[in-house]
């Protein structure tokens, strides 16, 4: 089983990303990622006018199936409740999920063996999680309304957001720990055998941006420059 560490900072990526690339057809109230920042970077999947975003609440998204298939598992995507019968019948070996979550499908107790990426370096992948409100719908609430929603929105929400959910991990990994399951950090050479392999579904996104009459490349370096940026600045 591999277990991903959330990193803050992919909150704010996430939703300065959105904000530099997304036509505004929504009037976005607040983002926060639900894994981590991966080394492959699509955090969503642009559409020409709007945004498709694919939930992690509902199944692994399509890009993430990919690179496990390239790393040699064969995936399954299921809802998060269906994990510990399909655990405990071998349905599947293991799963990708954040600590967070560990308790309450009892992966701790299902399963001895846990591996993670050093929080200190990048992450198997990330999902973002959208708040969003129609634009219209916005524009016709009361001024008090409005100011509600400007209050409790924005970077500094989403970064918020994002701490909250990355705190949920240090109880998720204690429940492991605790039973004296194995945990296995994955080291930064490891790290880059991973991105080596699964270098292919990143050129695959770009392709797809490219067909969908977006700059694949641009996006991505993009992504990897707000990254570099909001990585240092979390950090600091």
């Amino acid at each position: 089983m591999t277990i991903i560490t959330l990193l803050t900072c992919a909150s704010i990526v996430g939703r300065e990303l959105v904000d530099k690339t997304v036509p505004g057809d929504f009037e976005l109230v607040g983002l926060a990622t639900g894994t981590a920042v991966a080394f492959f970077m699509p955090l969503c999947q642009i559409c020409r006018g709007n945004i498709v975003v694919d939930f992690f609440t509902a199944k692994a998204p399509r890009k993430v199936n990919a690179v496990l298939d390239r790393l040699g598992a064969t995936p399954v995507g299921m809802p998060l409740p269906q994990i510990p019968d399909a655990l405990s019948k071998g349905t599947i070996n293991g799963c990708v999920i954040p600590w967070e979550v560990v308790p309450s499908v009892k992966v701790n107790e299902l399963t001895k063996f846990h591996a993670e990426f050093d929080p200190a370096g990048d992450s198997l992948y990330t999902t973002t999680f959208v708040m969003a409100m129609n634009k219209a719908k916005y524009n016709s609430l009361a001024p008090d309304l409005k100011k509600v929603i400007d209050n409790n929105s924005g970077m500094a929400t989403s970064a918020w957001l994002g701490k909250v959910q990355q705190g949920n991990d240090v109880p998720g990994r204690k429940s492991a720990s605790d039973r004296g399951n194995i945990i296995y950090t994955v080291n930064a050479s490891e790290a880059q055998e991973f991105r080596r392999k699964s270098r292919t579904v990143e050129m695959e996104w770009v392709e797809d941006m490219n067909k969908k009459g977006f700059d694949g490349k641009k996006l991505l370096a993009m992504a990897r420059s707000l990254i570099e940026k909001h990585t240092k600045t979390t950090r600091a």
